[in-house]
């Protein structure tokens, strides 16, 4: 077994290696007499390769830790303290290691965590060695921070151990939460916008160096198969002042934190108890009082609703709601958008986020059969809800599904019947990372509660997810076909996707075709339609797509970088003649610093045929004429260290835009009084410059935001949003007071003029969230 030899000579290695530095600093200071220290280096590299060769024996034989735990019968007082005696008998980890800056060294700030269990909660206790003295970093006390933005210790729990999906729970300092869910593997992070009923809390011990935090994870809380004593486990903690990240097993520097592949594993000496029927109820009453002053309409409503959660089994849930309302989301961030098709923007709303995965993750980012802001929204506009339900979850370590059915209310003024839509989903798990899946998404028309024979869309696909078992490489293989009434041919759509991930380079190549008759009116897939503004029509049109790219990066020693290096990406779409509509040649080179600061360096060289007259300025004056344009452009882009009270981030760029020029300038700022306030501000100035008669403007847009949390339990948010594309300013404030586990009152604001402060509608909304479980 190689394991605990690495371990310890890592753990020699490391310290050797401090105790050189040390040397060559004195030596540097005169401090210490110069000495000949070639064969202290000689020692180092060897003791470096010993380790290294073990370290690579170790990894190749597949060899994970194994964190055991236990049951206990003591209860715990949830005040962060570890003074119970269950916690010195409970069997701890290993020293952690270095996810940043290096993947290979002991971690300076070591963390100690330890796990137990009773009939109810999963409880963690970790202490959090903090060798360099002063205040902590945090952004704010608001729930669901930023992980890599602030000293925090997460857990990450995928008890399927399928390599792909799973729980993230985490806390700060202050004791403030932060819980998601992992999909994909983990390869693009934590979804914090998943909500559950969980509790935690920190202490800071100053004069001893460290802070510690217990949680109580309810089994109720988590979707699991009792019959499985084997669950993927991993620990990260980040110690900003340190300007270090460190985990309990290893992850390559380039990939992310919550990279699910590397994990370890928990190993239950009996099986987890069965966590019993799990419900809540959760109801809800809201009042509003609107004025539409373009109308001259005034409007008061009240209404209430009812959302349900109930776990069918441990691993599978079921959701219910009735007359949804989603008053309290906050508004979408607005964009400046030169482009000619539709941008996306992330859902919100609670109902559809748990298990989304598995309806949203199907498809491409651009080709996507199910998303679910075409349900309830129509432009912007609300359309009301009747109600909905969501079946999701494991059936067994091998199997996932999911199925969705939610109907809206018709809608007289924006001419729309009542519909109803229904999703299912099943993916198979297929070797350790991978699966393979199956999607149907039906929309049908309804008249006086019967269905529309000619009034439907469907879709129906397969897709195969790639995921090896050292995560290196990822892909994704999909085939997808629309159904209409009129039956219509070439109403499909494919793609292909793989990338190789290595620290120093990455290699990833990637297909797209979509015939002109693949209609998803309960997707999104933009580029499928062409606005032609002479005529004032839409129309649809094939396209294939070729997006390789390739970057290789350094990674210096000694140096006050982190890495720098190139990469070269080509975006190709063509019509199903293969003739070129549209491409992207861009060369980058990236410099990042050790302190986390980074600089990027542009060359675009892209060329646009234009299929129909439009003006790509979206502001309706002269079109630009159907043509083949020809433009080059460069840009460079700036962030500052994002662990400091003040940062910012800049871009410029500069170089011709179809037949014209284009000055695009961007900068946003962030300034944080710690803890309990942010003050931060998003602006962009684009000056395009087109020939006479062609439309030239300046565009603007900015947005100052204001953040201030007086506690975990009471904060307020306030969004200023200035667009001249759209010619609209929109003032949105909201307070929110948690006065119970996941129970809130929100009091919101919403405020929107045209940009002469014209006033347009106004609205105030109270509401009421109560969450009812055992």
């Amino acid at each position: 077994n190689l394991k605990p030899r690495f371990n310890i000579l890592e753990l020699i290695f490391s310290e050797w290696t401090r105790a050189y530095e040390v040397m060559k600093f004195a030596i540097h200071k005169k401090r210490i007499a110069k000495i000949n220290y070639k064969l202290f280096i000689a020692h180092k590299c060897y003791i470096y390769a010993f380790c290294m060769c073990l370290f690579a024996t170790n990894k190749l034989c597949g060899q994970a830790d194994t964190l055991y735990i236990s049951k206990v019968a003591e209860s715990i007082k949830l005040d962060g303290k570890l003074n119970e005696r269950i916690w010195r008998n409970a069997a701890s980890t290993k020293p952690f290691i270095q996810q940043f800056p290096t993947d290979s060294l002991i971690a300076k700030s070591q963390s100690t965590v330890r796990l137990c269990y009773d009939n109810k909660y999963i409880y963690v206790g970790a202490q959090c060695l903090d060798p360099i003295k002063g205040p902590y970093i945090v952004q704010s006390l608001v729930r669901d921070f930023s992980f890599p933005r602030t000293d925090a210790f997460g857990i990450f729990l995928s008890p399927n151990n399928d390599s792909r999906n799973g729980f993230s729970f985490a806390l700060n300092p202050y004791g403030v939460q932060r819980e998601g869910v992992l999909t994909h593997g983990g390869n693009y992070g934590v979804t914090t916008a998943w909500d559950n009923k969980w509790f935690g809390e920190s202490y800071i011990d100053s004069s001893n160096g460290y802070w510690s935090l217990e949680m109580a994870i309810p089994f109720r809380s988590i979707r699991y198969n009792n019959e499985n004593k084997l669950w993927q486990l991993n620990f990260a903690r980040n110690d900003q002042k340190q300007n270090e990240m460190s985990v309990w097993q290893m992850i390559p520097r380039n990939f992310n934190v919550a990279s699910i592949p590397f994990a370890g594993y928990l190993k239950w000496t009996e099986p987890p108890p069965k966590a019993g029927l799990n419900y809540a109820l959760i109801p809800y009453t809201f009042g509003s009082i609107s004025r539409n002053y373009s109308q001259d309409i005034g409007d008061e409503v009240g209404n209430i609703g009812l959302d349900a959660k109930v776990s069918v089994s441990s691993a599978l849930n079921l959701d219910l709601t009735v007359n949804p309302d989603f008053s309290q989301v906050e508004v979408d961030r607005q964009l400046i958008n030169l482009t000619r098709f539709s941008l996306y923007y992330p859902e919100q709303r609670n109902f559809f986020l748990e298990n989304s995965d598995l309806f949203s993750r199907f498809g491409f980012r651009q080709i996507r059969p199910f998303f679910s802001r075409r349900i309830g929204l129509l432009n912007g506009q609300k359309i009301p809800i009747i109600g909905g339900a969501r079946l999701s979850g494991n059936l067994d370590q091998n199997w996932r599904i999911g199925i969705m059915n939610i109907s809206t209310e018709r809608d007289t003024s924006l001419n729309i019947l009542r519909q109803n839509y229904s999703v299912a989903a099943i993916q198979r798990r297929l070797f350790k990372g991978s699966n393979i899946g199956l999607i149907m998404v039906n929309r049908q028309g309804i008249e006086n509660t019967e269905n529309i024979k000619t009034d439907y869309n469907r879709i129906l696909g397969m897709d195969f997810n790639l995921g090896s078992n050292d995560g290196r490489y990822v892909g994704q293989l999909f085939y997808h076909k629309a159904f209409t009434p009129e039956q219509l041919k070439d109403n499909k759509a494919h793609a292909s996707y793989l990338m190789y991930r290595q620290p120093e380079y990455s290699l990833m190549w990637n297909h797209e075709y979509v015939g002109k008759n693949y209609i998803a009116e309960t997707g999104f897939v933009p580029r499928l339609y062409h606005y032609d503004q002479e005529n004032d029509t839409t129309y649809r049109h094939s396209f294939w797509r070729l997006e390789p790219s390739a970057g290789y990066y350094f990674y210096p020693e000694n140096s006050k970088l982190y890495r720098h290096g190139a990469s070269l990406y080509l975006d190709y779409y063509a019509d199903s003649s293969k003739r070129m509509t549209d491409k992207n040649l861009t060369f980058t080179y990236l410099i990042e610093f050790l302190n986390k600061s980074e600089i990027e360096f542009k060359a675009h060289d892209q060329s646009t045929r234009l299929r129909y007259p439009i003006d790509i300025t979206g502001k309706g004056g002269e079109p630009l004429p159907v043509n083949t344009y020809h433009y080059k452009s460069i840009s460079t882009n700036y962030s500052t260290n994002p662990r400091r009270p003040f940062t910012f981030s800049t871009n410029l760029k500069l170089g011709q835009f179809f037949n014209g020029h284009i000055s695009s300038y961007s900068l946003s700022f962030s300034y944080r009084y710690q803890p309990w306030g942010v003050l931060s501000m998003n602006f962009r100035y684009d000056d395009v410059k087109l020939p006479e008669p062609y439309t030239s403007t300046e565009l603007l847009l900015f947005g100052p935001k204001l953040n201030i949390t007086l506690n975990r339990d009471l904060s307020w948010s306030t969004y200023i949003q200035y667009n001249t594309q759209i010619e609209n300013i929109n003032i949105n404030s909201r307070l929110r007071w948690r006065f119970r586990p996941m129970s809130d009152l929100y009091l919101v604001y919403t405020d929107n003029y045209d940009t002469y402060f014209y006033k347009k509608n106004r609205a105030f909304v109270l509401k009421f969230v109560y969450w009812l479980s055992p």
